[in-house]
């Protein structure tokens, strides 16, 4: 309504700029415009309805390829050292064409020859276990082509870490040891047996350092194990408790003491 003698003034103009109505709501820390909500507030609410849905969905797709990280980094390298351990290659020599053909099922697309995808590629494994062999790749493994390969205490301790990581991200092997009433599962018990009566064991488990003899004689090493006799030794011994979290621990220190003095 208009009061008499007033002019006629329309209801956005009293809601306007300049306006009472405009004053009190920028009093208030609101903005009046008119009575109009202004056009970059609704930009606003439509960038985000659009845009959150996408967020998610990226956030969502970091968080499984974070999971799946190593798998897709696992090299050749990793495949190889595990072949030769799921072999027994922690007990005894691996032969080159059995390890290209366990690392051909492995990873097929790494170790196949480009023309014939379904064939084992035996140079390519053979350079890997070369390589494995050197310092710059942790000398993870010991041996040749002629002899045949094992991992040595540097690939063992690997296996306890990398291969674990590798194996919780969706990297499986069948390991063919340690069949309940295997050979293997009844020279571990006959080794724990002997262990655990050993002047090494009864010094570690009264907390008192391991004396590097006592350690040579838990391994059985006489003056006669020299050079890579030693670590196939101590090697062949911890990988049989690698489960044994106590055990496993009492091996590390005792085979460190006697890889450390070598042949003294």
């Amino acid at each position: 309504m208009v009061a008499p003698g007033a002019s006629s003034v329309s209801r956005r103009t009293h809601s306007g700029n300049g306006s009472d109505a405009h004053a009190d709501l920028s009093d208030r820390g609101m903005r009046g415009a008119g009575g109009v909500p202004h056009l970059t507030d609704w930009m606003s609410m439509f960038f985000c309805l659009l845009i959150f849905p996408m967020l998610v969905k990226i956030i969502h797709a970091m968080k499984k390829d974070s999971k799946n990280t190593l798998t897709k980094r696992a090299t050749q390298l990793d495949f190889v050292i595990l072949a030769v351990y799921a072999l027994g290659g922690d007990q005894r020599s691996i032969d080159t064409e059995d390890i290209a053909v366990r690392c051909h099922k492995l990873a097929p697309g790494m170790f196949s020859w480009r023309k014939y995808p379904e064939l084992p590629n035996l140079e390519i494994v053979r350079v890997v276990l070369s390589n494995a062999k050197k310092d710059q790749y942790g000398t993870l493994l010991s041996g040749s082509g002629r002899e045949g390969w094992r991992l040595s205490a540097n690939g063992l301790s690997w296996m306890a870490s990398r291969g674990k990581e590798l194996k919780k991200t969706g990297v499986h092997w069948n390991n063919e040891k340690r069949i309940a009433g295997s050979v293997d599962s009844q020279r571990k018990q006959r080794e724990k047996k002997r262990l655990l009566s050993t002047p090494a064991w009864e010094s570690w488990d009264k907390g008192e350092p391991v004396t590097v003899r006592d350690a040579r004689n838990l391994f059985r090493i006489d003056e006669y194990s020299t050079g890579k006799m030693l670590e196939i030794k101590v090697v062949r011994l911890q990988s049989l408790f690698t489960n044994d979290a106590d055990i496993s621990r009492f091996l590390i220190n005792a085979g460190s003491l006697v890889l450390e003095t070598g042949e003294d």
